[in-house]
């Protein structure tokens, strides 16, 4: 078992931190839905953006072990922009499909179940490849 920690432990790492900037971030996107009246598409991308501050400061040197620099910064914040219009899209697509058959509070929890899944796999793995490619091939030429 232990074995198999070590052998997750980015992904796991990661998924951790995921989860704590999800939770901010589908609080935010509700609040701002439900009690401020603000467009999903708008709400969500809010939530995103929060989300994201609290990704980067977590995962760059717990999950990645890197450190913060400006190609760290650059690596991160053009995953966001990419899991940001993915994210976008399919809470819309899923949101207006679902809410006409079903409840608002079931069309919101699916809808963003969807756009926080999908893009999650999406920019952990190119994170890792950038992570592990860019910055390695960097040290190599120090």
């Amino acid at each position: 078992m232990n074995g198999l920690f070590r052998r997750y432990k980015t992904v796991l790492s990661y998924l951790c931190h995921s989860i704590l900037s999800t939770l901010v971030d589908t609080l935010t996107v509700w609040l701002l839905l439900n009690k401020f009246n603000i467009d999903i598409t708008v709400s969500n991308t809010c939530g995103v953006a929060v989300g994201f501050l609290i990704g980067f400061f977590l995962d760059v040197k717990r999950s990645f072990m890197s450190s913060y620099t400006p190609i760290t910064f650059l690596i991160y914040f053009g995953t966001f922009i990419l899991g940001l219009v993915l994210a976008d899209a399919l809470i819309t697509v899923c949101y207006i499909s679902l809410e006409k058959i079903t409840i608002q509070a079931w069309a919101f929890l699916i809808s963003k179940g969807v756009s926080v899944i999908v893009p999650f796999f999406v920019m952990y793995f190119i994170r890792k490849y950038a992570y592990l490619t860019i910055l390695k091939g960097k040290n190599k030429n120090e």
